[in-house]
Order: structure tokens, then C-alpha cells, then sequence
């Protein structure tokens, strides 16, 4: 009974993720009334996560969690000890971001090898998404209450209030349902999700969306050429065809001032191409890195960082504001925790998918978790909105957790 209750708990409380998320997104964009149901929300889901951590579990991987996580915190404290509050509080909220998928992946380790959890909980979370997303954004969208993605009145995106993470989290689902639709048994099921989590990508127009997509497509088109796959290839034709008709027929005014925002910024960059494909995040890499070079302590700014606070005020006293990140979490992290913060933080991600890579290439069926990761870890690094956000880094932390699930798997039919 109470390994059923802990496994009903985790599942409930990420399926309700999206659900809480577009609910506060209502009342802080909407209402503007402000919410704190969010941040109430993911406290319960942080607490949860802290206890299956602790439950029963070794030590040694207390210890050594632990010992990381004083790590970071000095690291925060040490450069904004003589700072305002703003700054103990601002260097803070960053290392809980951070370690918020950690703590969600090694509460799942932990109770996926005391076998607490069933082995279909994240596939079953993922099926959840599937429906629940593109419910919390259609349905709205038909009824033109669904907030615009851009301020020119472009893309379409229910009540989330974060565009790039919801991104994000769309494309992953598509990984997710190409997969099954093309390796699993249920065609018209799959086909269906597929559908609706495209047309989702497609009303939010950014470029990073079409760039997804296009890559998705050829990925898969390319793995299943190599198998000659005829079914599978036609079934994404059919797919690819039916969303751009229904799209284009329904949201076509949107999908035009989506596409002409994008020729405005091309144009706007055309000198300068880099900076329209990343935005401009790699100007503000620049004032990082002069930051760096003029340090009174470059080796051990180099080594340790400058803390989030004091680089994000360095960024955004360059553009005239109060304080900047760069969104790219490559470069974010290392700015704000130098080497050695990079070397923990990769080092744990890179081993998650170290232990499950044979196991996920020898099966197709889970090859989402692989394509999925590989996506968000190149988002990442190029776009941010993943390592220090709450909605992205909750999707990647569950890609995590599958991986881990097959790993476990693997290790128990072998012994």
C-alpha cells in the first residue's frame, strides 16, 4: 500500500505540472492579479521529491549530493557577501533552480531501485503530456482567448507564460509521439498525438520551432530510409501534410505575423547572421566575456565564477537594465560557477545517459529518450531556458528518469 501511494503521489504531482502551470499563467497575465500557486506548487513538488530522495537511500549519496549542493551555495554567497539582499536571495533562487531536475532524478534512482516505483510511470507521465498540452493551448486558441506568443500579435500559446520553455517541452512530446507512432502498435492513437502536439509547435511560430521540426523530420525519415520503413515514411508524409493544411486553413493570420516577424529580425540582422539565429545571446556572451578578461581575479573568476548576481548585473549594465542573463545555460553556469561548476554539473548529466546509451540503442522503442535529450542538452547550450527553468528542466529531469528506468531494467534481467 504505501509503495503504491508514493508511486501515485510522483505521478499526480508531475501530471498536474502543466495543469498548475496554465492556471498561474491565467492569473499573472490575464487577471493580473498575480498567483502564488505556482510557486506553492512547486515547493510541495520540491519537499516530495527531497523526501523519496532521503527515503532509505545510502550515505554515501547523501553525502555526496550534499556536499555539491554546499558547494554551489558557497560559491553563491562568498561573492555577494557584502551585497544586498537581493543578491543572497537572487545567487539562492538560482541554485534551487539548478538543482530542481537533479533532485527530481535521483528521488526517481532511488525509488526506481527499491522498485517503489512501477517501471511505466515516466511513459505514462509522457502520455499524460501528450494530451493535456495541446488541450491547454487549442482549445483556447479556437476560441481566440489564448495569449499571443509575440507582441505583434503572432503564435499562440494558451496561458504559459514562458514561450521558450514551452518550446521546449512541445518538441520533446513530438520526439515522444513520433516515436511511438512509428515503433508501437497503436497507429491512429499515436498518429492522433503526433497530430495535435504538431499543430501546438506549428501556432507558436519561433524560429527555433520550424529548426526543430525540420531536423525531427529528416531524423526520422533518415532512420527509417536506412530500414526501408515505406509505412512509416508515408505516415509522416501524411502527417507533415495534414498539419501544414489545417494549420494554414484555421490560424493562417497568425502564421503570417509569425513569419513576418521573423523577416523583420532577419533583416535586422542581416549583417550579422549569427546574432538573428541565436537572438542575440551571443552579444551578451561578448560582455561576458570582457567581464572576464578586465576581472581583477581572472584565474579565479576563470575556476569559480563571478556568482549568478554579480555576472547578470555585469550583462545587463552593458544594455541599460538591472540585471541580465546570457540564456545560454552553458555559459550562464560557468559564468556563474566557473570550471568547476561546469565539470559537476555535465559530468552528472553525461553519466545519466553513459549507463543507458547501449541498452536505448538497442531498443527503438525508447529511442525518444536519446533524440529527446540530445535536443534539450543542444537547446541548452544554444538557447537556454532548460537548467534554470522550472517547466523545461521538469521534462528533462522525466527524459532522465526514463533513461534510468531502462538501465535498471537491463541490470535486473541480468542478474
Amino acid at each position: 500500500m504505501i509503495k503504491f501511494t508514493i508511486d501515485k503521489v510522483f505521478f499526480l504531482l508531475l501530471v498536474l505540472t502543466p495543469i498548475i502551470d496554465s492556471i498561474n499563467g491565467y492569473f499573472m497575465q490575464v487577471t493580473k492579479l498575480g498567483s502564488v500557486i505556482g510557486p506553492i506548487y512547486r515547493l510541495i513538488l520540491y519537499v516530495f521529491m527531497l523526501a523519496c530522495f532521503f527515503y532509505k537511500n545510502s550515505f554515501n549519496k547523501i553525502f555526496k549530493l550534499g556536499i555539491v549542493i554546499i558547494y554551489f551555495i558557497f560559491i553563491g554567497f562568498i561573492f555577494s557577501f557584502n551585497d544586498s539582499k537581493d543578491a543572497i536571495f537572487y545567487n539562492l533562487n538560482n541554485i534551487i533552480k539548478l538543482f530542481f531536475p537533479i533532485l527530481i532524478i535521483e528521488a526517481y534512482r532511488n525509488l526506481n531501485i527499491k522498485e517503489i516505483i512501477k517501471k511505466d510511470t515516466i511513459s505514462k507521465i509522457f502520455k499524460y503530456y501528450s494530451v493535456i498540452f495541446p488541450m491547454t493551448i487549442i482549445p483556447f486558441t479556437l476560441i481566440g482567448k489564448s495569449l499571443s506568443v509575440y507582441s505583434n500579435g503572432a503564435g499562440a500559446k494558451g496561458f504559459y507564460k514562458a514561450n521558450n520553455e514551452l518550446n521546449i517541452i512541445l518538441v520533446t512530446l513530438l520526439i515522444y509521439n513520433f516515436n511511438n507512432l512509428f515503433y508501437k502498435k497503436n497507429k491512429l492513437k499515436n498518429g492522433l498525438l503526433t497530430l495535435l502536439n504538431f499543430c501546438c509547435l506549428f501556432l507558436i511560430g519561433s524560429k527555433t520551432t520550424i529548426i526543430a521540426l525540420l531536423i525531427i523530420i529528416i531524423a526520422y525519415l533518415f532512420i527509417n530510409l536506412k530500414k526501408f520503413k515505406v509505412l512509416n515514411n508515408i505516415l509522416l508524409g501524411v502527417i507533415v501534410v495534414l498539419v501544414i493544411y489545417i494549420v494554414n486553413k484555421v490560424y493562417y493570420d497568425q502564421i503570417y505575423l509569425a513569419f513576418q516577424r521573423q523577416i523583420y529580425f532577419y533583416n535586422l540582422y542581416e549583417d550579422n547572421l549569427s546574432s538573428y539565429i541565436l537572438s542575440s545571446r551571443n552579444i551578451l556572451l561578448g560582455y561576458a566575456i570582457d567581464s572576464l578578461k578586465s576581472s581583477n581575479n581572472f584565474i579565479l573568476n576563470f575556476i569559480i565564477g563571478f556568482s549568478p548576481y554579480d555576472i547578470s548585473q555585469e550583462i545587463g549594465f552593458n544594455i541599460g537594465r538591472a540585471n541580465r542573463i546570457i540564456e545560454m545555460d552553458f555559459f550562464d553556469l560557468f559564468f556563474s560557477y566557473g570550471l568547476v561548476g561546469i565539470a559537476f554539473i555535465y559530468t552528472y548529466y553525461l553519466s545519466v545517459i553513459k549507463k543507458s546509451i547501449r541498452k536505448i540503442k538497442n531498443s527503438k522503442l525508447e529511442y525518444s529518450y536519446l533524440i529527446g535529450y540530445i535536443f534539450i542538452m543542444g537547446f541548452s547550450t544554444f538557447a537556454g531556458h532548460v537548467l534554470f527553468s522550472a517547466m523545461a528542466s521538469t521534462i528533462f529531469a522525466l527524459i532522465c528518469c526514463g533513461m534510468i528506468s531502462i538501465e535498471h531494467e537491463s541490470i535486473i534481467k541480468n542478474t
